[in-house]
C-alpha cells in the first residue's frame, strides 16, 4: 500500500512539473523571483520561525531507499556496460583492420624461420664434419705417437742387448776399474746457485825423504 502511495505521489509531481497551473499540457513558463538583498534584515514574520521536520513513514522511507539503491545499481551497470562497449569498439575495429597485416607478418615470420632452420642445419652438418675430421686426425697422431714410442723402446732394448756383459774372466778387472773411478757426491750450493764440489785428497805416490833416510 505504501509503495502505491509513493508511486502516485511521484507521478503527480511529474505531471505537475509538465503542466500549466491551469491544468493544460505544454511547456511551463515561470517568472523569476529575485531574492532579497543581503543587507536587508530578515522579515519579522520569519524571525523566530523554526521549521518542523516533515513527518516520514518508516515503511515508505525503507521502500524508497531500496528503490533508490536499485536504481543506482542499474544505472551504474548501464554506465559500465556502455563505457566498456565504447572502449572496446576501437579495439575490435583495429583488430579487423590489422588481421590481414598480422597474417602477412606471420607468413613472413614462417619464411624467415624456415630459412634460419636451413642455415642452422647446414652449420650443424659442417661442424659435425669438422669434428669428425678433428677426431680422425687426433687418432692418427696418437697411433703414430704410440708407434714411435714402440720403435724407440725396441731400439733401446736392442742397444742394451748389444752391450757386452761382464764375464767371469773380466770380473776382477771391472772391480778394479770401479774402485779406481771414484765418485764424490759431497757438494754445496750457495744462494746464487753456484756449485762447490769437495776436493779429493791427493794420495802421496812417494814416501817422504826422512822416511827413506831412516
Amino acid at each position: 500500500m505504501s509503495f502505491q502511495i509513493c508511486a502516485t505521489r511521484i507521478l503527480k509531481q511529474e505531471l505537475t512539473s509538465l503542466t500549466h497551473p491551469t491544468g493544460q499540457f505544454g511547456p511551463l513558463i515561470q517568472s523569476v523571483r529575485w531574492a532579497k538583498s543581503r543587507f536587508k534584515p530578515i522579515a519579522k514574520s520569519k524571525q523566530f520561525y523554526v521549521r518542523e521536520p516533515t513527518p516520514q513513514d518508516p515503511e515508505e522511507h525503507k521502500r524508497l531507499k531500496f528503490l533508490n539503491n536499485e536504481y543506482s545499481t542499474h544505472l551504474r551497470a548501464l554506465r559500465t556496460h556502455f563505457l566498456k562497449e565504447i572502449t572496446e569498439r576501437p579495439k575490435r575495429t583495429q583488430t579487423q583492420n590489422t588481421s590481414e597485416d598480422l597474417r602477412q607478418l606471420l607468413l613472413e615470420n614462417d619464411k624467415w624461420n624456415a630459412q634460419v632452420a636451413q642455415e642452422r642445419e647446414a652449420d650443424m652438418a659442417r661442424l659435425a664434419e669438422f669434428d669428425a675430421e678433428k677426431k680422425k686426425l687426433r687418432s692418427e697422431r696418437y697411433q703414430q705417437y704410440r708407434l714411435d714410442r714402440m720403435i724407440k723402446a725396441e731400439e733401446k732394448f736392442l742397444a742394451e742387448l748389444e752391450n757386452p756383459f761382464i764375464s767371469l774372466e773380466d770380473l776382477d778387472k771391472e772391480i778394479a776399474h770401479a774402485i779406481d773411478s771414484k765418485v764424490n757426491y759431497n757438494f754445496a750450493i750457495d744462494k746464487k746457485g753456484n756449485l762447490y764440489k769437495e776436493e779429493e785428497p791427493k794420495l802421496l805416490e812417494e814416501e817422504p825423504e826422512n822416511t827413506k833416510s831412516e
